[in-house]
């Protein structure tokens, strides 16, 4: 791929520069086929997840079947900031989480049961409920594909911007050295 990226032009600093381009293409191409796996895996009948409803900024079944149709359509940004809402939401409530089991444990407390510091808990009924629903299958669809595959999506994500990030910078530097090249080239005949 290097090679074929410097065509004729096959100086040090720009053979180099096309390796790094290269390299950094062929890691973005597995990473998009390791998302597309992941999503693949989770589409697999797994337990249902919680609902969206109950985690405070998680978005909704509605949201994440608009990100998923403007992916379809080449648009990754609706899909982007959808998992990176979703991350945020993610990571709060396991803070508050944390934060209510480490005060918990100071006031002596034996468990969460006795007293549930968070704002998404529900009545004994609802909870009831809810484990009777998660019995239930759930279905193969690809919001919720999406919803089991997202804590590994936004790692692959992040991963992928980087790759993203050093290609086009090796990519502005073979620019710039295949213009400059040519002069460098007659000033050193020239002396």
């Amino acid at each position: 791929m290097a090679k074929a990226i410097c065509a004729d032009n096959t100086t040090a600093a720009l053979y180099e520069q096309a390796v790094t381009v290269a390299e950094n293409q062929i890691l973005i191409l597995k990473l998009r086929a390791a998302r597309v796996a992941a999503i693949g895996r989770a589409r697999i009948a797994g337990p249902k997840p919680e609902r969206p409803n109950q985690l405070p900024g998680f978005p909704t079944t509605d949201e994440w079947v608009v990100a998923l149709t403007a992916l379809e359509r080449g648009q990754p940004g609706p899909a982007t900031k959808l998992f990176d809402r979703a991350a945020r939401a993610i990571r709060t409530a396991d803070a508050q989480l944390a934060k209510a089991e480490t005060e918990a444990n100071s006031t002596g407390l034996v468990s969460r049961a006795q007293s549930s510091p968070l704002p998404m808990t529900v009545s004994d009924a609802a909870a009831k409920r809810i484990n009777e629903d998660q019995s239930i299958p759930w279905p193969h669809d690809d919001v919720g594909a999406l919803q089991r595959a997202l804590p590994e999506l936004v790692s692959l994500d992040r991963y992928e911007r980087r790759a993203l990030s050093r290609r086009n910078r090796a990519i502005r530097m073979f620019d710039a050295i295949s213009i400059a090249a040519p002069f460098l080239d007659r000033k050193a005949k020239d002396t």
